[in-house]
């Protein structure tokens, strides 16, 4: 689910700078708006189930290091190492995606602006 996400956002951003703005019909421009319109949707719930996830991870990662703290164990300190590691990587891929969303809004404003 991860790669199909990241190749729909670059497939659609990568169509969207290829637009020859000038030579857009007003239809054109309307289905382009709601073809866009449609991606980011689909993008924006992606995007909250990676926040979700992010903070799910973040609380762990949490409790993670507490329990090392509390007992110092060293299936703690591994439990807290994966933690951590699952957290960096699901933060990484929810900025990457924001602000792929974010890229696709400029490109609807500018398409909207016609």
């Amino acid at each position: 689910m991860e790669i199909d996400m990241e190749k729909r956002l670059r497939d659609c951003t990568r169509h969207m700078e290829n637009l020859d703005y000038t030579a857009l019909s007003q239809e054109d421009i309307k289905k382009e708006t709601e073809d866009i319109l449609i991606q980011i949707g689909f993008l924006q719930n992606d995007l909250i189930l990676c926040r979700i996830r992010s903070w799910v991870l973040i609380i762990c990662a949490v409790l993670a290091v507490i329990a090392v703290l509390a007992s110092q164990t060293l299936p703690f300190y591994i439990f807290g190492i994966i933690m951590l590691a699952l957290m960096v990587w699901s933060l990484n891929v929810f900025i990457k995606r924001n602000k792929g969303v974010n890229q696709l809004y400029r490109l609807y404003d500018k398409l909207s602006r016609l």
